[in-house]
């Protein structure tokens, strides 16, 4: 397998309606050993819909990108990082200055779930480079990595935190929290429900709630 195409909803597998589709995701290695390497996310309305390419994310296991894996780390590693861009890149050939977004995974192969993620600047200098957010997730009010293995498996996205600037994978510093999003639905299907924003400087800063 090469590629994989996704549409919104029902559709005509002979002949899908072009409009409605959501991503390509393109794969690297042999038959029965593919794995994601790439994928393009399409413009979901208006002219350009399921054509226009909005943004290109590459994917990372143990670090490298596929095509550098070994043999072994094929069948074994476990995806634990995604970058987007701004735009339609092919395999190799994505510009820095248009990355958007990281985000980091933990789990075993199959069962990685996304624990944090860095939101770039996305103009002028230190575009691409330059960390604006850090963001956790939360799946029943845990971290990833303090789910069980059944927890990992079926446990839903409920929250998400978001600090200014750049933290690692043991959290942000209370103060800098800007917002707290709570999500709604089973696992796969969360949707953005409601949201917290902080008080941003003095007493009472990443705790005190300004807006819902």
């Amino acid at each position: 397998m090469s590629k994989s195409e996704s549409y919104q909803g029902l559709v005509n597998c002979l002949d899908p309606q072009i409009s409605k589709r959501t991503s390509t995701t393109y794969y690297y290695g042999a038959k029965g050993e593919e794995i994601a390497d790439y994928s393009h996310n399409y413009k979901m309305f208006g002219d350009g819909a399921g054509t226009e390419v909005k943004t290109t994310s590459y994917m990372y296991y143990a670090g490298k990108r596929v095509i550098r894996l070994t043999g072994d780390e094929m069948i074994n590693a476990a995806m634990d990082k995604n970058d987007t861009y701004r735009g339609e890149f092919d395999q190799l050939d994505a510009l820095e200055t248009m990355r958007t977004s990281t985000t980091f995974f933990f789990g075993d192969k199959g069962d990685e779930l996304a624990d944090y993620s860095y939101s770039y600047k996305l103009f002028g200098d230190g575009a691409g480079t330059e960390i604006k957010t850090t963001s956790y997730m939360y799946y029943t009010n845990k971290r990833a990595g303090a789910l069980s293995a059944t927890e990992q498996i079926f446990a839903a996205m409920n929250k998400n935190d978001s600090y200014r600037g750049e933290f690692g994978i043991d959290g942000g510093e209370i103060t800098l929290r800007m917002s707290t999003t709570f999500f709604y639905g089973s696992k796969g299907d969360e949707i953005a429900d409601y949201s917290y924003s902080y008080k941003l400087f003095g007493d009472g800063a990443g705790t005190e709630v300004k807006t819902t």
